[in-house]
Order: structure tokens, then C-alpha cells, then sequence
């Protein structure tokens, strides 16, 4: 995993814009070893999954009779940052992109959650 950014942000603004998103977000700032880089979780039979930096991104679960996986989905909103159950992309009211999902929005229970690195020279070092 990568150490922490927030995506087109200087690193040395990035603690006070994700401060500025957590507070959109509802959520507290997580320390620097409990920062979300990817999640995923299940929403009406779609397993969905976010990545700072990424677009928004699924598959249907069931799987075909052939085996193979069922149909990708995409979004088109970019994700910002991941809180403990909720995530902020780029759609509005922060950016203009469209998106099928809220800004902020809650995942509920994540199956699976990838946090940043935290490397030389973080925050709490």
C-alpha cells in the first residue's frame, strides 16, 4: 500500500484537506496507521470497491454458468478519502463529476478494508 496522499493535494496541505473532508464526511480523522486506502463492501448484490485516488468501482456477485465473474460496474466519481464506513469522491457537492452514489456516502459493513502505509516522516513518527 502506498503511503498516505489525498489525490491532487500537496503533500504538505494533505492533513488539513483530509481534515476538511472528514468533517464533510461526518467522521473523526483517523490516525495515520488507521487511514482506509481501499475498501470494499456489498450493496444490493454488487460488490463494490473504493481506492483513494480511483474511480468507484463493482462487479455483480452471482457469477455466470460458466463460472466466470459477473458484469463490472464503474463510476464515474473519483475517490478522495475513506472514513470508517464512509467514503468522499470528487461528484458533488465537491466536485461536478456524475456519480450513481451520494457525496458523501455510507458503505455500512465493509468485507474488506486496506489502510496506507505509514512511512519516514508521518505524523505520528
Amino acid at each position: 500500500m502506498p503511503d498516505f496522499f489525498v489525490p491532487d493535494v500537496p503533500n504538505d496541505e494533505a492533513e488539513r484537506t483530509l481534515a476538511t473532508l472528514a468533517e464533510l464526511a461526518g467522521s473523526a480523522v483517523p490516525p495515520p496507521d488507521r487511514r482506509p486506502y481501499r475498501a470494499t463492501w456489498m450493496h444490493d448484490g454488487q460488490e463494490w470497491t473504493a481506492e483513494v485516488g480511483k474511480r468507484l468501482h463493482g462487479v455483480q456477485v452471482h457469477r455466470t454458468s460458466r463460472g466466470h465473474p459477473g458484469k463490472r460496474l464503474n463510476d464515474g466519481a473519483r475517490v478522495l478519502a475513506i472514513f470508517p464506513g464512509r467514503v468522499v469522491t470528487d461528484a458533488r457537492p465537491v466536485g461536478q463529476v456524475p456519480s450513481a452514489w451520494a457525496n458523501p456516502f455510507f458503505t455500512g459493513e465493509c468485507d474488506k478494508i486496506e489502510y496506507f502505509t505509514v512511512g519516514e516522516g508521518s505524523p505520528d513518527e
